[in-house]
């Protein structure tokens, strides 16, 4: 009987023993002495350790992380407001259940990040890395960086403001879907804000919601994203000011089927080649919706377009592929340049303006030397060169009878060409290439 007792006395202190470190293993910011993270009076259970699950409530002092501090999670309460500072460092690495995911990082509050973050540096960062539900401020000088989340590397249901870097995939794959921007959310890449995207397995970027790129964003650079690069669905609605650059897609650099506007610069398959489509820009399953490159964007594939929806060109569209798409079910509109280098054409274009194709012609004249449609807008200069600097001179190009002039150029054969062509009105003007071939007279 004796030992009996001993036995269940043996075993209530075990589970005491289990329950005690448990509740240690969690701490809860109060801040009922100042914002300092490295004070154990504003924590429910003392400053956290790599141990510890952190919670941070709403406090009347919040915290502010100005050191290197390592913990097992962390999640930001509504309310909440979590601030690392310039010199400050926080690394997350062992995923808890938050509502229907599991995750290192969960924000409900307000992040302010002016130093650095790092989740999934050695381990598994959950099902989604860092969940994103509240304000997410990435300050100039700051990165966050995200590896090894088994579903999404960045899950946005809030507002992310990006004016520092964001890194997924650096060390290993950030999730099948890096980020994910869901509908009504709000993910804003400030100017001077970069995010760089490698080795995801299904897309780069899922946008379902307004998207604003005025910085840089860099998909495929070093390892591929997987499908597609950038993938516009749902109530996704893009606006590019910045410079977007994808690479190493295996099915479409951007998938679309929602509104899609350029007014900077979009380079696809430049920095190493794509295995599908450059641009797949597919009619959703209810309306239309346009994929637009205006007066000044700059829009070039190293690849195809395919084009099922409508698409209006007003800018620069290069489209650099040597054969011609079969899968094109409604035209593109040019009402700015399309240049061709290859020679292979988007199929079904309707052209208003001016198309630059391969040409050839006699020693003494090329003409017509440009497709020029019926409402052209455009002025293509009177002297054109053999490189792109402007610099070496090939001859002459007459607007009037659209006739280039050899002046400067040995024998017959092809010639790769450059000119400047800008509206009759506004600014950016573009140089464009034109192999011309000439021929014995």
């Amino acid at each position: 009987m004796k030992s009996l007792q001993q036995f269940a006395l043996t075993l209530i202190a075990f589970f005491l023993l289990f329950f005690a470190n448990n509740l240690v293993a969690q701490t809860t910011w109060t801040g009922n002495h100042n914002s300092d993270w490295n004070v154990h009076a504003n924590w429910t259970n003392g400053m956290p350790s790599y141990e510890d699950d952190v919670i941070i409530l709403d406090a009347p002092n919040d915290p502010v992380l100005a050191d290197t501090r390592s913990v097992k999670s962390i999640k930001v309460n509504a309310g909440a407001k979590l601030t690392i500072a310039a010199n400050g460092s926080l690394r997350t690495y062992v995923p808890v259940a938050v509502g229907q995911t599991t995750s290192t990082f969960f924000n409900l509050g307000t992040v302010i990040n002016m130093g650095k973050i790092d989740i999934g540096v050695n381990n598994s960062a959950g099902e989604t890395g860092f969940g994103n539900n509240g304000d997410l401020f990435n300050k100039p000088g700051a990165t966050l960086t995200i590896n090894r989340a088994t579903e999404y590397g960045l899950d946005n249901s809030g507002n992310v403001y990006n004016e520092g870097k964001i890194v997924l995939g650096s060390l290993a794959s950030p999730a099948p879907r890096a980020i994910l921007n869901k509908i009504t959310s709000l993910f804003h890449n400030k100017f001077g804000g970069t995010i760089n995207i490698d080795r995801s397995t299904v897309t780069g970027i899922q946008n379902e919601g307004p998207f604003k790129n005025d910085g840089t964003l860099a998909i495929g650079t070093v390892a591929s994203p997987g499908g597609s690069g950038f993938s516009n669905i749902g109530d996704g609605d893009v606006e590019n000011n910045g410079t977007m650059t994808i690479d190493r897609t295996i099915n479409s650099g951007i998938f679309n089927s929602n509104p899609f506007t350029n007014k900077g610069t979009i380079k696809i398959g430049t920095i190493a080649p794509l295995t599908g489509a450059a641009i797949f820009n597919k009619k959703p399953v209810s309306g239309t919706c346009q994929f637009t490159n205006v007066h000044c964007g700059v829009i070039l594939l190293n690849g195809e377009l395919i084009n099922q929806n409508t698409f209006l060109n007003e800018g620069l569209l290069t489209v650099n592929a040597p054969i011609i798409s079969n899968l094109n079910t409604v035209n593109v509109l040019n009402r700015g340049v399309i240049e061709y280098p290859q020679g292979g054409p988007v199929a079904k274009v309707t052209n208003e303006d001016v198309i630059v194709a391969p040409v050839s012609g006699g020693s003494a004249r090329v003409n017509p030397a440009l497709q020029i449609g019926d409402k052209n807008s455009f002025i293509a200069a009177a002297t054109w060169y053999k490189d792109k600097a402007l610099t070496q001179v090939a001859g002459t190009y007459n607007t009037t009878s659209n006739t280039f002039t050899p002046t400067n150029l040995v024998g017959p054969g092809p010639h790769q060409l450059y000119f400047s062509i800008q509206r009759n009105v506004g600014p950016c003007p573009k140089t464009v290439s034109i192999k011309v071939t000439l021929q014995n007279n």
